[in-house]
């Protein structure tokens, strides 16, 4: 299956999809937070959000170390997903 601008899947098919694979604008090392910004190999919003599990590619320069450097890698503009998992302190 595949979400793309021409054919998008509605919610009811997304409910029904074990996992999806993104990619990210930038993944921060110290809180383990992946951002989304609906760049082409992110898709739109609802398809982080509703499927069971979501699998993301994170290229190795997209890894910074503090929140400080994603912010300014962001562009405030465009949409953007914030994904954090627990805290492990």
């Amino acid at each position: 299956m595949a979400d793309a601008p021409g054919q998008r899947l509605s919610v009811q098919e997304l409910d029904g999809v074990d996992a999806v694979v993104t990619g990210s604008a930038v993944a921060v090392a110290e809180t383990g937070t992946i951002i989304l910004d609906a760049g082409p190999d992110q898709g739109r919003r609802v398809i982080s959000l509703v499927p069971d599990r979501h699998i993301c590619i994170i290229r190795a320069g997209d890894i910074i170390a503090i929140l400080p450097e994603a912010l300014r890698r962001l562009d405030a503009t465009r949409p953007q997903t914030w994904i954090s998992g627990p805290w492990m302190w």
